[in-house]
C-alpha cells in the first residue's frame, strides 16, 4: 500500500527542508507536488512526520486509494 506524506514547514527551516527532501529520495519516495510525497515505507514516513512536528511544522500521512479510473 502506498501512503501520501504532506508537510508544511516555517520558512526559517530551509536547511531542514533540504535534509527532509534528501531523506525522502533515499527511501525512494516519489514527489507528487512541492511538499507532497508518496511512499510505501510507513515507518520512515512516520519518523519524518515526527521530526517535522518537532521543528514547528505540520505533517500528515494518508493512505492512497484509487477511487475512479
Amino acid at each position: 500500500m502506498e501512503y501520501v506524506f504532506t508537510f508544511d514547514l516555517p520558512t526559517e527551516h530551509a536547511s531542514f527542508r533540504v535534509k527532509l527532501h534528501r531523506t525522502l529520495k533515499k527511501i525512494n519516495a516519489t514527489q507528487v507536488q512541492r511538499s507532497m510525497w508518496k511512499s510505501d515505507n510507513l515507518r520512515e514516513l512516520t519518523r519524518l512526520a515526527v521530526l517535522v512536528k518537532n521543528v514547528g511544522g505540520s505533517a500528515r500521512i494518508t493512505e492512497e486509494r484509487l477511487i475512479f479510473q
